[in-house]
């Protein structure tokens, strides 16, 4: 089909070493209406790719995950490819043939794939990316988009020595997919400041630099705050995002810029935290163990009840197999066995009602038989009688006419 052959063009020229965005852009129309016209078809396509995708991350995951040869996270075909998937079809559906599929795969590489490089960070960003845009209006929670974010912090960003954990709160446990790739801790990150990464060109580059892991970094910091903005309204949410505020309080600030300090104390203002993050750390910590524990005590534990325990309703049985009369009419409640006792006579007096009028019936229909058959009968014998004088007439006639034969003969003779 048409429209298969636009989505294998899309991926060619994804594939390229300059992205031709406008290219994408142009063909996304022509797509939009083959979609809408021919959508059985479009979306068989769309889930073949899907498939060959899994394929080629289970082949991947099977050679090791931690492999440099090993290609577990998508490429820019497979991410522009997702990126059209989001923009043709409909994302806040509950189940969906083709974005359902899409969902679990990205959430497969979010979870499954272990972080080598930036290029891997940036992949995982993108993906991340797209989620927040696929949940914004169901706003359906993605777990495996925070962690990824929680790894990708603890990854990017100078840490203090939190080997024992904070007082209360115990470390946050090391992931199978992170590993330490910052390339701040030389004393480079204080003359850097946070910019809006280009995910596409580092993807393609594939050059590590200062100042792609910053801004890497801010992009993570600022996901982390629009997800916290989706999920204020979860029931969990304070222990989904008490591992975040953790690792937050574990940055080794002193080394990042100015810029993206604001960011951080943006993604505390989201724990409701007015602090500043550098000068009153600990006024910090303080104020946001104590929100937390406020909103503990909000949640209104389950508890037992308070008033005197409500009594269980008896009922009189019901006897069905018995064979008793007496038990099975037998009502404590006088009004309704009355009421039951007239319904009962009603059905009785109406059954013999019915009974009476046909018997009714059956005697006017035997004396309206017997009339019939009376009249039947009078109008036999007058129809008797009227062919017994027609006979009699008859037979005298014959009669005369061999008289008068034996005349006419006996007159010959002589």
């Amino acid at each position: 089909m048409f429209s298969g052959v636009l989505i294998d063009h899309i991926l060619h020229v994804a594939s390229l070493t300059n992205l031709g965005i406008s290219v994408v852009s142009g063909l996304l129309p022509h797509i939009r209406a083959l979609t809408k016209a021919y959508p059985r078809q479009t979306a068989g396509h769309f889930i073949e790719k899907l498939v060959l995708m899994h394929k080629n991350l289970k082949r991947g995951l099977n050679r090791g995950a931690a492999g440099d040869d090993a290609k577990t996270w998508p490429g820019l075909p497979e991410l522009v490819f997702l990126r059209v998937l989001g923009v043709l079809w409909p994302t806040s559906d509950m189940r969906h043939v083709v974005v359902s599929p899409a969902r679990l795969l990205m959430g497969s590489y979010l979870d499954l794939c272990k972080i080598r490089s930036l290029v891997d960070v940036a992949s995982g960003l993108f993906l991340c990316t797209l989620f927040l845009q696929f949940e914004n209006r169901s706003g359906r929670f993605v777990p495996e988009a925070i962690n990824f974010l929680i790894n990708v912090m603890r990854s990017l960003s100078p840490l203090r020595d939190v080997s024992h954990g904070s007082a209360g709160n115990p470390p946050v446990p090391q992931r199978h997919n992170s590993g330490r790739l910052c390339v701040l801790d030389m004393g480079n990150g204080g003359t850097l400041t946070a910019s809006r990464p280009n995910l596409v060109a580092v993807i393609g580059d594939k050059q590590i630099s200062a100042q792609t892991n910053v801004d890497l970094l801010g992009l993570a910091v600022d996901l982390l705050a629009r997800f916290s903005q989706s999920y204020k309204a979860l029931e969990g949410f304070i222990e989904l995002y008490q591992p975040v505020l953790q690792v937050l309080r574990d940055v080794d600030s002193d080394v990042l810029s100015p810029a993206l300090r604001v960011r951080h104390r943006l993604i505390y203002r989201a724990f409701l935290t007015l602090t500043p993050f550098k000068d009153q750390i600990t006024r910090t910590l303080d104020s946001t163990q104590r929100l937390i524990k406020f909103s503990r005590q909000a949640r209104r534990p389950l508890c037992l009840q308070a008033h005197k325990p409500i009594p269980i309703p008896s009922y009189t049985p019901k006897f069905e197999s018995t064979s008793s009369s007496y038990l099975r009419t037998r009502d404590p409640d006088h009004e309704r066995q009355e009421a039951s006792k007239l319904r009962r006579q009603y059905k009785e007096e109406r059954k013999g009602a019915i009974r009476e009028l046909r018997k009714d019936t059956r005697f006017l229909a035997g004396v309206e038989q017997e009339k019939r058959r009376e009249k039947d009968k009078a109008y036999h014998e007058r129809i008797k009688k009227v062919f017994g004088s027609m006979e009699m007439e008859r037979a005298e006639e014959k009669a005369l006419e061999r008289e008068k034969a034996r005349d006419k003969r006996r007159t010959g003779r002589k």
